[in-house]
């Protein structure tokens, strides 16, 4: 079954299935107004809830937005000959399609209408206008005419659509290589509700009127009979008038230029406003990926600094144990040298005690023998005395 996803909160979407059901579920990337397929699994599920998902207490957990997309917001018609009607919600989603007439009817009979419900209203304007150019409504020497009206519950909303749907149509003409006048303005719901009395969309009716006014005598016009013509006669019809305009008609005519005018220079002041929110909103986003860009470089370099402080501090712990290393192999060194010199002393002093005993015995010996000597000649001395 299929399902148009109303509202998003966060990890969580709320769907409005074809059967009128509201269903929470997960977020995959959904945006308003998608058309998604529900799974038989989670249609068993909300079977369970379904009456609860239809009470105000499920709008408490899912918010408004449920309520939000399936309530009508803006009304949109479009007047060739045929007419078609397409009643719109806040997000600027179609809600539904509707024929004002047989022509109407026919057209879409060759549009799906699922190709139209739930899409935004421009997309839904370009399929009906590829349907109407089909079907050679456009064609002939005449030139085509088309209307379009709008109408809102707020205003501003009504005149915004009827420029931005004038620039869609008049494109997509354009793209047909046709030639199409065509009209596009607001209207107030109260014109709805009194071209919906006669049968008709406002855009038809107000083309009408205008036939009227431009006329000489207004009573010559039949306005139930011309509702019923093509656009493109109706205009032809007014353009023929206006070519010998009365003082009355050339009123009217100021009074229309100077309120298309009033229309126009509003409509280019919520463009010029609508392009400078884009431009600081663009001038803002560069900004946070400027700061962002920055903040990663500072983060790099900060990581560099401190890579490279520790690999600093790694070498020199290195040196400083191999320093420390060499200062414990120079004093090894020196202690073993100092080792050996004692040795040296050592042996050195034990021979020179050897030495200095030898000497000793030596003039031990001969003092024996000056002594042994000595008494010999006192003997002989002796001797001779007595002799």
């Amino acid at each position: 079954m299929k399902a148009v996803v109303v509202e998003i909160k966060n990890n969580k979407a709320a769907v409005l299935s074809d059967d009128g059901r509201v269903v929470a579920m997960k977020n995959n990337n959904y945006e308003i107004g998608q058309v998604i397929l529900m799974k038989n699994s989670m249609l068993q599920i909300t079977k369970r809830i379904a009456v609860f998902a239809a009470s105000a207490a499920a709008f408490v957990i899912l918010g408004t937005g449920a309520w939000a997309y399936a309530t009508p917001y803006t009304y949109v018609s479009v007047d060739v000959n045929p007419s078609i009607e397409y009643t719109v919600n806040r997000f600027d989603r179609v809600l539904s399609v509707k024929a004002v007439n047989d022509d109407g009817e026919e057209i879409l009979q060759e549009i799906s209408l699922e190709d139209l419900e739930n899409q935004t209203i421009e997309a839904a304007i370009r399929k009906t206008l590829v349907q109407i150019t089909a079907a050679g409504y456009f064609a002939g020497t005449t030139e085509g005419g088309l209307v379009i009206a709008t109408a809102s519950k707020n205003e501003d909303k009504a005149d915004e659509l009827a420029v931005t749907l004038q620039e869609v149509t008049e494109e997509e003409i354009l793209e047909a290589n046709e030639e199409v006048i065509v009209e596009s303005y607001s209207v107030g719901l109260a014109r709805v509700e009194e071209a919906k009395k006669l049968g008709v969309t406002p855009g038809k009716l107000n083309l009408v009127e205008k036939l009227q006014a431009s006329t000489a005598d207004p009573t010559t016009i039949n306005i139930e009979e011309w509702l019923t013509k093509p656009v493109k006669e109706i205009m032809k019809a007014t353009k023929d008038n206006r070519n010998a305009p009365s003082v009355s008609d050339s009123d009217n005519s100021v009074k229309e230029e100077q309120k298309d005018q009033e229309k126009a220079d509003k409509a280019k002041e919520r463009e010029e406003q609508k392009l400078q929110k884009e431009e600081e909103k663009a001038s803002d986003k560069a900004a946070k990926s400027e700061e962002k860009i920055k903040a990663k470089e500072e983060k790099t370099k900060e990581k560099i600094q401190n890579t490279q402080e520790k690999a600093l501090e790694k070498d020199e712990d290195a040196r400083e144990k191999v320093k420390k290393s060499n200062e414990n192999s120079h004093d090894k060194e020196k202690n073993d040298k100092n080792k050996d010199k004692d040795k040296n002393n050592s042996e050195q002093s034990k021979s020179e005690k050897t030495i200095d005993g030898s000497d000793e015995d030596k003039i031990i010996d001969d003092s024996d023998e000056t002594d042994e000597s000595q008494d010999d000649d006192s003997s002989k001395g002796k001797k001779e005395k007595n002799r």
